[in-house]
């Protein structure tokens, strides 16, 4: 899913399946992927030395004999191509017969199908996977692990040891989409499975029906009760929007509003790409681990009140944009009065200008790179903060002579008019395109 030119976006609404493409190529066009098992058998060896980029199969570097061999492995030991080579027998039988190809996994106990399912059916892999080697000593020593954990090790990279999870671009990504999936249905199962350790008939029962307003019997039924430990859930965002509203009752309103974005630029980040031709978009899992560490050392930071002063308390949560990268969003209460804010406290923390390259390089340099918004407007009507021909953001801001709070409680930053500006997309930037930022972080991270 791509809503403009950033790198692929792959979203999950529901259950994931997959297609597998016609059975039969279309018009005019060369046999490809599970065609291979059910079109044009007689000719299958050079169909596939063709459909891997070599047009003719004698000019070809590829063994036709090695491809023959590959190919007859495949039909012995292979379930899949098994099931394929059903579908091409069908066919020879009758050309005309119109048929549907579904894979589905057997639940536990259950033999392999192989058979052509006539139904509509779907199911998910659910998979126990054994240590190797493991010399269990204890008798309740665990001899499995869980989803997460077998995908975790299956993800990681490794030196000079290639791993498929992690070297196929936008392939790669799509399988750990699949892979997180997978793991959340398997955790929403056991949670279905296991609703009497969880004590759903106290949350279920008559009285909560009455305050539901239900009077019929036939509004009783059994319900599935998703517990505040599940992240996401219905339960888990109240508990912690109750957490955050008490620590509002306790300290008042937040005084310090903190956005915390990955740079993919990050040295740490770049020089861990070894693989030719990758890109750190490719490397999700080298950008959450960078970021995770950066976080957690911007928290302490934070808590150490080195950043912004002595706090109270610290709340923050992790999003990711469409382009996937993550950022954070903090928000903190400090133990000074901040009741009545004047310019100078403000803007001890945070500005809203572009520095003095002469006096401050590094931060002209860094203020220029990630905190100039734009262009947008009329300059450039494509960009992705336009709605309805208006920057959503409020960009370009008014100047301000000094920094101010309005009357609905705000903050005006200062934006002073002066020779300084930014050039970026051919276009000069003062001011009023400055996202406000706080130069002691920015140089930091």
């Amino acid at each position: 899913m791509n809503d403009g030119g950033g790198p692929p976006v792959f979203k999950i609404c529901g259950q994931i399946h997959h297609r597998i493409g016609s059975l039969l190529p279309l018009d005019d066009e060369p046999t490809k992927f599970i065609q291979l098992y059910v079109y044009d058998t007689s000719h299958e060896v050079q169909n596939r030395i063709a459909s891997s980029g070599h047009h003719d199969a004698r000019g070809s570097d590829l063994d036709p004999a090695i491809v023959q061999s590959l190919a007859a492995m495949l039909d012995q030991h292979n379930s899949f191509a098994q099931q394929f080579r059903m579908a091409r027998d069908r066919l020879a039988d009758d050309e005309t017969e119109d048929f549907v190809i579904r894979i589905v996994g057997p639940r536990d106990g259950d033999p392999p199908q192989y058979n052509l399912p006539t139904t509509d059916q779907l199911a998910i892999w659910q998979a126990g996977v054994l240590y190797a080697g493991v010399i269990q000593t204890r008798a309740n020593a665990h001899i499995k692990v869980t989803m997460q954990d077998y995908y975790c090790y299956m993800f990681h990279y490794r030196k000079d040891e290639p791993n498929l999870y992690l070297c196929y671009g936008a392939l790669s990504s799509q399988a750990k989409v699949d892979a997180r999936a997978c793991v959340d249905e398997n955790r929403l199962w056991y949670i279905v499975e296991n609703q009497a350790d969880i004590r759903m008939e106290s949350i279920q029962g008559i009285c909560d029906a009455i305050n539901r307003g239900s009077t019929e019997g036939s509004e009783m039924g059994k319900m599935t009760v998703l517990p505040a430990s599940h992240t996401g859930g219905r339960r888990y965002m109240i508990q912690n929007y109750h957490d955050g509203i008490a620590i509002c009752r306790e300290y008042g309103p937040p005084d310090f509003f903190v956005t915390f974005t990955c740079n993919p630029k990050w040295p740490e980040i770049t020089e861990a790409i070894f693989d030719p031709g990758q890109k750190p978009v490719d490397r999700n899992d080298l950008i959450v681990r960078v970021f995770n560490m950066k976080l957690e050392e911007l928290l302490h930071d934070i808590k150490a009140g080195t950043s912004f002063g002595p706090r109270n308390a610290v709340l923050h949560t992790v999003e990711f944009q469409k382009r996937g990268l993550p950022h954070a969003h903090t928000i903190l209460w400090t133990s000074t009065d901040t009741s009545s804010p004047t310019a100078a406290m403000i803007d001890k923390y945070v500005t809203a200008e572009i520095p003095d390259p002469k006096i401050d390089p590094l931060g002209y340099a860094l203020v220029s790179e990630h905190m100039i918004h734009g262009p947008c407007g009329k300059d450039n009507p494509k960009c992705p903060c336009m709605k309805k021909k208006k920057c959503s953001k409020h960009f370009p801001k008014p100047y301000e002579v000094a920094t101010i709070v309005n009357k609905n409680g705000f903050v005006v930053y200062k934006r002073r008019t002066n020779a300084l500006f930014v050039k970026k997309g051919g276009f000069e930037m003062d001011n009023r395109w400055v996202v406000p930022y706080n130069m002691l972080l920015l140089k930091k991270y």
